[in-house]
């Protein structure tokens, strides 16, 4: 009888330890990191704010997890000054491609991959990514803008009369301006101006206005002065 409870006891031992195994077990399985864990960007090519990049260059981000594309995934860019648009976009195991199509040298670009861009095997969706790169000089010189105005500088003019301002670009790239009068007001920027009016000051006397163009490349007419003597 006692050889009886003994084996018996033995036996629930055996099946209290084997269920508790498997609760372990499954409690592990549970937390398993690679469910559990985010989806992230682990490296970027370029590297962020790289410079001398080529605008064709083929653009990679790696993932610490293999890669699908996510509910947002066709909102991910490539910005500047007119957004350069990318092709030739790729998803292969934990990295995605694609091939640079920015338009201009010498300027900023920023990769922008939105939020749900990306998910894993799982559905977690990747978290909003930015970085930036900056291509390179171009080994051709491009002129500097030619700026014209209406009234030429010396000349009278009345007071709040409007001057005309037009901008040639080379190459048509085009760019911005900023101008102010001494003592008068703060600048006034123009993004993408080519054509663009001035209003004379208010106040009868010798005024002299500052204008300054730059084309998205960085070409720089740097502060001009035109003087005017402005009457009632």
């Amino acid at each position: 009888m006692k050889n009886y409870l003994l084996i018996k006891y033995i036996l629930c031992l055996i099946i209290l330890f084997s269920t508790t195994l498997t609760y372990v077990e499954a409690s592990k399985s549970l937390a398993d990191p690679l469910i559990t864990k985010g989806l992230k960007v682990v490296s970027v090519t370029p590297a962020n704010k790289s410079k001398r990049v080529t605008k064709d260059t083929i653009i990679k981000i790696t993932f610490n997890k293999i890669i699908n594309a996510g509910p947002e995934f066709d909102s991910i860019c490539l910005l500047g000054p007119i957004d350069g648009g990318y092709s030739e976009p790729t998803i292969s195991d934990n990295m995605f491609t694609i091939k640079s199509a920015a338009a201009y040298d010498n300027t900023k670009y920023i990769v922008r991959l939105p939020n749900g861009a990306f998910k894993d095997e799982f559905g977690n969706l990747s978290k909003e990514y930015v970085f930036q790169f900056t291509t390179k000089r171009s080994n051709i010189k491009v002129a500097k803008p030619i700026v014209k105005l209406t009234s030429t500088t010396g000349k009278r003019i009345k007071a709040e009369s409007t001057i005309s301002a037009s901008v040639t670009y080379a190459q048509n790239i085009g760019g911005g301006a900023a101008y102010y009068w001494d003592g008068i007001s703060g600048y006034q920027i123009l993004t993408g101006a080519s054509n663009f009016n001035i209003t004379a000051p208010t106040k009868v006397g010798k005024h002299t206005l500052y204008l300054r163009v730059v084309d998205v490349t960085g070409n720089d007419t740097g502060w001009k002065r035109y003087i005017y003597k402005v009457k009632r």
